[in-house]
C-alpha cells in the first residue's frame, strides 16, 4: 500500500504527520508500505524539512519504507546531505526515448543502483513529452516480432533489464495480463540499444 505527500503546503514540520494520518484514516489502515514525497518543492529546504518528517514517520512504524517521486539527481543529493535515513525508493518516468537528460530516468536509475535505492519506472509506454508513440515505433515493432511479444511487453522488459521495476497502467484485463507476461523472454544486447 503506497501513498504520497503531494501538497506543497504540507511540506512543513507540523503538517506532514497530519497529512499522513488523514491518508491512513481514508485508507482504513494503521500504516503504509511506502510513503513518498510526490515531487520536489520549489524551495529545496522544504524538501529537507519534509524528509525529516518522513524519517520520523518511518521510525514510528507508520511507513515501512520512505521514498521520492519525480526527483532528479541534484535534488536527491541535496536531500541526502542532511538525511539520517536515505531514500529507499525512487519513482520516476523512464522510457526508451529518453536516454539522457531531462525526463530520461536512465541517469536516475544509474544513481539509484549506485546508492542501493529501489527504482520504479512509470509511464514507460507513454510518449510524453515527445510525439512518437512508443507502441507504434517501427524498431520496437521489429523487436517485438523477433520475440513474438507485443511492443508494450518489449518496452516493459527493456526497463526491467535496465534494473528498474515497472508500473504499467491499464484497466483492460487483456493488457493487464499482457503486462505481467514479461518473464519468459529476454532482450539481447542489440535489442537493448
Amino acid at each position: 500500500l503506497v501513498t504520497k505527500l503531494s501538497a506543497y503546503d504540507d511540506f512543513q514540520p507540523d503538517r506532514v504527520g497530519a497529512a499522513l494520518k488523514r491518508q491512513l484514516v481514508n485508507l482504513e489502515t494503521s500504516y503504509v508500505d511506502l510513503y513518498m514525497l510526490h515531487g520536489p518543492h520549489t524551495k529545496p529546504q522544504n524538501n529537507k524539512v519534509a524528509w525529516k518528517q518522513l524519517e520520523l514517520i518511518y521510525k514510528q512504524g507508520l511507513a515501512r519504507a520512505i521514498g521520492l517521486s519525480n526527483f532528479g539527481i541534484k535534488e536527491i543529493e541535496e536531500l541526502m546531505e542532511e538525511a539520517e535515513i536515505k531514500p529507499m525508493y525512487l519513482q520516476n518516468k523512464m522510457s526508451i526515448y529518453h536516454s539522457n537528460g531531462q525526463f530520461s530516468g536512465v541517469d536516475e536509475l544509474d544513481f539509484c543502483i549506485r546508492h542501493n535505492i529501489a527504482f520504479m519506472s512509470y509511464s514507460t509506454l507513454n510518449a510524453w513529452p515527445h510525439k512518437l508513440a512508443p507502441l507504434k515505433d517501427v524498431l520496437v515493432e521489429s523487436i517485438s516480432r523477433k520475440h513474438n511479444k507485443t511492443t508494450a511487453q518489449v518496452q516493459l522488459r527493456w526497463a526491467l533489464q535496465m534494473g528498474s521495476g515497472v508500473i504499467p497502467r491499464s484497466s483492460n484485463p487483456g493488457r493487464i495480463a499482457e503486462n505481467i507476461d514479461l518473464f519468459d523472454f529476454s532482450l539481447d544486447q542489440h535489442d537493448m540499444l
